[in-house]
């Protein structure tokens, strides 16, 4: 008769027990780690401002300038008296229009789409030479020496090649944008400063003086004017001014600003009215500007990374001879894509990411981020990114060690 054994025991793999303990110990570990990484990085990593290139928000002028002005100036470039009339009650948004709405070219009919639907034959009034109202040459096309409108806005005679000419392209970087106020990311702003309040403010946002005027053969849209007001919204909390600052494309604008009345002379007169609430702002400035731009720092820790050793490259073709190189990021920033951009303060250089290696856990906790970076050029116009901290003025050689020639010695 064959024998039975009662017992449990079976075969199993060596991590079999250890599976379970080592599972909830990564879970209690995991935001230990976390600080001690963070914590290493304070100790001698360095300061920089992470900017996130936005994905949404507000079209910026330099692509959208044409849909905001075909369907409400005309020929001459001016508006119809109900639509200044509505504009000045506020019934009427300038950068949005409905999409049912009385046909501008045919008043009497109500029922026609949008003249910006792609099915409206007359989209895009400029190339027009009359709306319909006068009866003789309604279709005649505009051509008095100044540049030519098409559908999509102002035209030039000239070609590319005619601009470009000889000039070697190969010396502006891959990203190299036109646009000072979206950065080519097509909304404005451009970028979200990680633990900052970013805001940048266009010519159609501010109400002009009474001789300021709006530049429309312009992308993105400019004004001049002596003086101009608007509502902004200061955050609460805030402990630092980044920038302040008005702008003309990429050159600053000389200008004094009144807060709710009372003249700003200095950093504390701006972040003492930051509570959160709307102020009036006012501006006073001589000449053109594109826009306003407004930054507050929201934090006293702030983003860290670890510079690795960097080689100066020998293509004399670049201004900016630095080679690409990858750094190290402090867990504690959210999140970094490509394309997002690293101003940081030893050596005021400003960095644009190219690549990302993650390193999270299976919950997605942040345990650091391998970025491969490139150092912008002069001329592109990132590095007009507001920046933070005291940059050193000079690299420091080595400390003299002194004798102690009065006392023994220690070695």
């Amino acid at each position: 008769m064959p024998y039975k054994s009662p017992t449990n025991n079976r075969l199993l793999p060596p991590n079999a027990r250890a599976a379970d303990v080592v599972e909830k110990a990564i879970k209690e570990v995991t935001a230990i780690q976390q600080n001690k990484t963070s914590n290493a990085f304070r100790v001698q990593g360095y300061k920089c401002v992470a900017y996130h290139h936005l994905l949404q928000g507000r079209k910026c002028s330099c692509q959208s300038a044409g849909k905001q002005i075909n369907g409400i100036l005309g020929k001459d470039g001016k508006a119809s008296q109900g639509d200044i009339n509505q504009m000045l009650t506020g019934e009427m948004e300038f950068t949005i229009t409905p999409y049912e709405q009385p046909n501008r070219l045919f008043p009497g009919n109500t029922t026609h789409t949008s003249p910006y639907s792609s099915s409206d034959p007359y989209q895009g009034n400029f190339s027009i030479g009359s709306n319909g109202e006068d009866g003789d040459f309604p279709f005649e096309v505009i051509s008095d020496g100044i540049p030519d409108f098409e559908d999509n806005g102002p035209t030039q005679p000239e070609t590319i090649n005619d601009l470009v000419g000889d000039f070697d392209a190969s010396v502006l970087g891959f990203s190299d944008v036109a646009c000072p106020i979206c950065f080519g990311n097509g909304f404005i702003g451009g970028y979200a400063p990680f633990s900052a309040h970013r805001t940048v403010l266009t010519v159609a946002d501010v109400q002009l003086s009474s001789e300021g005027e709006i530049n429309l053969t312009r992308r993105p849209l400019s004004a001049t004017a002596k003086s101009f007001s608007v509502i902004v919204k200061l955050p609460r909390g805030a402990i630092g001014l980044d920038v302040f600052k008005v702008w003309n494309m990429a050159r600053p604008v000389a200008a004094t600003f009144t807060l709710d009345g009372n003249a700003v002379t200095s950093i504390t007169d701006v972040l003492n009215s930051c509570d959160g609430g709307p102020h009036l702002l006012q501006t006073q400035v001589n000449g053109e500007f594109t826009h306003l731009e407004i930054q507050f720092n929201l934090s006293t820790e702030s983003v860290y990374f670890e510079f690795p050793r960097r080689n100066i490259g020998s293509d004399t073709s670049l201004l900016e001879q630095m080679d690409p190189f990858q750094i190290i990021l402090s867990p504690n920033v959210p999140t970094i894509d490509s394309m997002d951009v690293i101003v940081e303060s030893q050596l005021g250089k400003v960095l644009i990411v190219q690549s990302v290696n993650t390193w999270k856990t299976r919950q997605r906790a942040i345990l650091g981020w391998e970025v491969q970076v490139r150092v912008i050029q002069p001329q592109e116009l990132f590095r007009i990114l507001p920046a933070r901290g005291r940059i050193p003025s000079k690299d420091r050689t080595t400390q003299p060690s002194r004798d102690n020639v009065r006392g023994g010695y220690r070695t």
